[in-house]
């Protein structure tokens, strides 16, 4: 076995014997998803797959803390019993992703499951791919990682620039990306043939309007985009001062390639109790998980 399957294997071999010993706790929800020990926060890779829920999660399977943060993986038949899964991805691929794994989301890529996530390297950030087996369990890193990086344009933020969101509008595969430009937190369009090359096209809601709403977001993260009946809604999480964080929904039109918000509101009013919500498409129903992570 390579190191990378050696720590997949003992970390799933842990986890009934983790479970156990926390079992009694008294702080650990009865009811919500918890990993087997040491520290969970945003959902990831959200996706119905063969019948089956899949939950893919930010964990640190080290430590009781944020950092070092690898995709943890759960499935369910009933979204209430879930059964833990082998890691699916480790933050050991130098150059690009030894920084960690982090947010993204998962499609299916005619009939080949695939993840899209942010991988970082010496603070840098950019959209990675890995693909899955028809057991999801098993992920395969893609040679050309990073396939998106931010745009090199004056005040277009280098670093804080993640949590792809991708989805196909009849041949055409779309991606949106939370960043900052110009000290404004934005949510850039990208669009692509073949999921490996990206044309970046323009800021998802145009300057005039974006300059308008008052959702306060130094930083747009985990953005979703999707449509809901006749309508197309944006959820992103405000990241303002570092210190403010909470998200947002607007519901509007999108036509010729540019969001147009009719409506916003916040979808949760607790400080530090509802973030990072990632949607997704299960038997014609819209599903949203979220994350109390702070």
């Amino acid at each position: 076995m390579t190191k990378t399957e050696d720590k997949v294997s003992e970390w799933l071999e842990q986890a009934p014997i983790k479970r156990e010993q926390l079992a009694n706790d008294p702080h650990r929800p009865r009811y919500h998803f918890l990993p087997p020990n040491n520290w969970m926060n945003d959902p990831n890779g959200l996706i119905y797959w063969q019948g089956q829920y899949h939950l893919f999660y930010q964990h640190n399977p080290n430590n009781p803390f944020w950092g070092d943060i690898h995709w943890g993986h759960a499935v369910s038949n009933d979204l209430v019993h879930w059964k833990d899964l082998p890691l699916a991805l480790i933050p050991d691929r130098s150059p690009v992703d030894d920084g960690g794994c982090w947010s993204g989301c998962a499609i299916d890529h005619n009939g080949v499951p695939t993840f899209f996530y942010t991988g970082v390297k010496n603070g840098v950030q950019g959209t990675c791919i890995a693909t899955g087996g028809a057991n999801l369990v098993r992920w395969q890193k893609d040679a050309a990682n990073p396939v998106v990086v931010s745009p090199q344009l004056p005040g277009y933020n280098q670093k804080d620039y993640r949590d792809p969101y991708v989805w196909c509008e009849g041949d055409t595969w779309y991606q949106v990306i939370g960043t900052e430009v110009h000290g404004r937190g934005e949510v850039l369009l990208y669009r692509s043939s073949n999921l490996r090359n990206w044309e970046y096209l323009h800021p998802l809601i145009p300057d005039e309007i974006r300059s308008q709403l008052g959702d306060g977001a130094d930083i747009c993260e985990c953005p979703n985009f999707f449509k809901l009946g006749d309508k197309y809604v944006l959820i992103f999480s405000v990241w303002r001062n570092n210190v403010l964080h909470y998200p947002v929904a607007f519901v509007g039109e999108f036509k010729n390639l540019r969001f147009y918000p009719e409506h916003m509101q916040r979808l949760d009013w607790g400080q530090y109790c509802f973030y990072a919500p990632l949607t997704f498409q299960a038997n014609n129903t819209r599903l949203m998980f979220r994350c109390p992570e702070f």
